[in-house]
């Protein structure tokens, strides 16, 4: 996949690490879409909104939280 910059020439997208524990601060919300069909308040999708592009970790902004390799075996 590639992006079309302004002055036409292509680039390939930019792809950040995720920073899961925000996912989970995300994904706890009140008032997001859950397992059934009610849709999200309009304030719990205005919050998702300002707050998710706080998952990508930038270069030289954070750090991966740390793994601890017990916990998956």
């Amino acid at each position: 996949m590639f992006y079309l910059h302004l002055d036409g020439k292509p680039t390939e997208p930019v792809r950040y690490p995720i920073n899961y524990e925000k996912v989970k601060e995300l994904l706890s919300i009140e008032g997001l879409k859950g397992d059934k069909d009610e849709a999200s308040t309009p304030e719990a999708h205005a919050e998702f909104m300002k707050k998710v592009r706080e998952i990508f970790i930038k270069p030289g902004k954070a750090q991966l939280p740390p793994v601890n390799l017990q916990q998956r075996y």
